[in-house]
């Protein structure tokens, strides 16, 4: 959904409305406005002037060092357990269909983009380039070698990039030209470049053109093209791509039966999109219910998200899902160990449910591994789940069983 650029609200699809200021926006403005300047997943607006994601302890990110010490975090920070975010000047935090938990800190570094994988990190900077840090064993920092990067490094032979997006062990950039370019992990043909060869720098995604959103997966990935389809490749035993089969792609497939699609959203092996109708779908693995069909069956092709209407943005988690009603509701569905769901139960749920006690939201993340993330039109920021390293940033290591405002100065 675009912003008005009057007041910075939501611009309602239907008739072009602003929904705060009642401006009315022409067709030719809220698409002038929209592209390059809002999330394609969230529709949060994204600028320049946003404040980076970095450590507030060390001031770098340290992956590596953070997996040595919690043995497997997910998290993005040092290893350094940190509870509060940093003080300092106002924050403002971004949400993206990405990996890992996006944290903020007051540090300018020119970008105004930045993506958490699993154990890496991308940066978008307002010169089109890309940049990235942190594990690299696979090629996912895109530099051309396999060496562990303590702070950023330049993506090689990329420019002109508008979007990035970073999986488990991979990463993807889409250019302003509609093409994808993809680098790291390509054992399943996460790449999409034909191979299984890992690739250490960036390579064009095979066959496609117009796309204008991109979503790094576990060990898949999504492209959504402009004419509302959505395109996957990688691995497909659970249905993850669904185009009806359980054969990995190595090469972009169409999901089947998908159109007039605005959002795409890849899991960890499941998949979500959002129609122009307020509709959602989701297909692949239904572990613990995370397709919120009903059932726990995987699924090959897209299936209907039940009691779902009037969604405005979705978010696939690691065996959870989220999505964000225009009403300013959250609703969640899927594995609810530790208070993932935030319904104030441990409960799996395998239809959607409302997350307790969230109004006027604004944007929402489910990409920690079992812990979500919520932004409210009062510029509060709210988290609720596993918490067992601080993740959720109330100053505990307790699990939360419905939301908890995060405290941000």
């Amino acid at each position: 959904m675009p912003y008005c650029r009057n007041c910075g609200s939501h611009l309602y699809k239907e008739d072009h409305y602003c929904g705060t200021c009642g401006k009315k926006i022409k067709s030719s403005s809220v698409d002038a406005y929209h592209i390059g300047k809002t999330c394609p997943y969230c529709q949060f607006p994204i600028k320049q002037d946003s404040k980076a994601v970095q450590c507030p302890s060390c001031k770098v990110p340290h992956h590596r060092d953070c997996w040595e010490e919690n043995r497997g975090c997910t998290t993005f920070g040092c290893h350094e357990t940190i509870y509060r975010p940093v003080e300092g000047e106002r924050l403002k935090v971004l949400f993206d269909d990405t990996l890992g938990q996006q944290a903020a800190a007051a540090y300018e570094v020119g970008t105004y983009k930045l993506l958490a994988g699993y154990m890496h990190s991308l940066a978008l900077k307002d010169d089109g380039t890309v940049w990235a840090w942190g594990l690299n064993c696979y090629g996912q920092l895109g530099d051309g070698t396999r060496e562990d990067r303590y702070s950023p490094v330049q993506v090689s032979g990329l420019s002109g990039v508008q979007e990035i997006s970073a999986g488990g062990a991979h990463s993807l950039a889409l250019k302003g030209n509609g093409t994808v370019w993809a680098w790291g992990y390509n054992r399943y043909g996460d790449l999409g470049d034909g191979t299984s060869e890992d690739r250490y720098s960036p390579v064009q995604v095979s066959g496609l053109s117009g796309m204008q959103a991109i979503s790094a997966g576990g060990v898949h990935s999504l492209a959504l093209k402009g004419d509302g389809t959505v395109w996957a490749w990688g691995y497909n035993r659970y249905g993850s791509l669904g185009d009806g089969t359980r054969e990995d792609r190595y090469s972009p497939v169409q999901v089947s039966g998908l159109s007039g699609v605005q959002a795409a959203s890849a899991g960890y092996m499941h998949s979500l999109a959002l129609k122009d109708d307020g509709t959602v779908w989701a297909w692949g693995k239904n572990e613990y219910g995370r397709l919120g069909d009903g059932t726990t069956e995987h699924r090959y092709r897209p299936a209907q998200v039940g009691g779902l209407s009037g969604v405005q943005a979705i978010s696939a988690g690691y065996i959870h899902s989220l999505a964000l009603k225009r009403d300013g509701t959250v609703w969640v569905w899927g594995l609810n160990e530790v208070g993932v769901l935030g319904d104030g139960t441990s409960e799996d749920r395998y239809s959607p449910v409302q997350v307790s006690g969230l109004s006027g939201t604004l944007a929402i993340s489910a990409r920690g591994k079992k812990h979500s993330l919520a932004l409210k039109n009062d510029g509060t920021l709210w988290a609720w789940g596993w918490n067992e390293f601080g993740q959720l940033g109330d100053g505990t290591t307790v699990a939360r069983y419905t939301p908890v405002q995060i405290a941000i100065k």
